[in-house]
């Protein structure tokens, strides 16, 4: 069973289901992992002293999904979700370019229902930072995400 999350976008921060911690601006890595520690699947710490933390088993909008959270010196900066939508086609094991467009498509519309015009662009700017859905020619993906205005000291 996953577990439902849908950023705000008056704010930027994403609840998921069933935990205390709403994750936002400056969330503390040590935070996140005990809160959201049951959908832990992993890590990659990088040299600039970022961290990519995975997590895994949730759902967007009724699709199964994942997330990466990116932490810069301990503190909460950016958020990618991707999701896995039922007979996505795929081409020897990856996303064929049908299935990306149907998943920004996707993504797109649920971002749409949280906006009182229902329609989201592919990248918006807001006070606390930016979201977007696009597809990302290099890594041949839908890109799906948010990151905040304020970094980390």
């Amino acid at each position: 069973m996953s577990t439902a999350f849908m950023p705000s976008l008056a704010d930027g921060s994403i609840q998921i289901h069933g935990s205390a911690l709403k994750l936002g601006a400056g969330v503390s890595r040590v935070a996140a992992v005990a809160a959201l520690g049951r959908h832990y699947s992993g890590n990659r710490e990088l040299k600039d002293g970022g961290e990519w933390v995975y997590l895994q088993g949730l759902s967007f909008d009724g699709a199964d999904s994942g997330m990466s959270l990116y932490f810069e010196h301990g503190a909460l900066l950016e958020v990618n979700w991707s999701v896995i939508l039922p007979d996505a086609e795929l081409d020897g094991g990856w996303p064929s370019q049908e299935a990306i467009d149907q998943e920004i498509a996707f993504v797109r519309a649920a971002l749409g229902k949280l906006k009182k015009r229902g329609s989201f662009s592919g990248r918006e700017r807001y006070a606390w930072g930016e979201v977007w859905c696009e597809f990302d020619a290099q890594a041949f993906s839908a890109s799906s995400g948010l990151r905040y205005r304020t970094r980390p000291s």
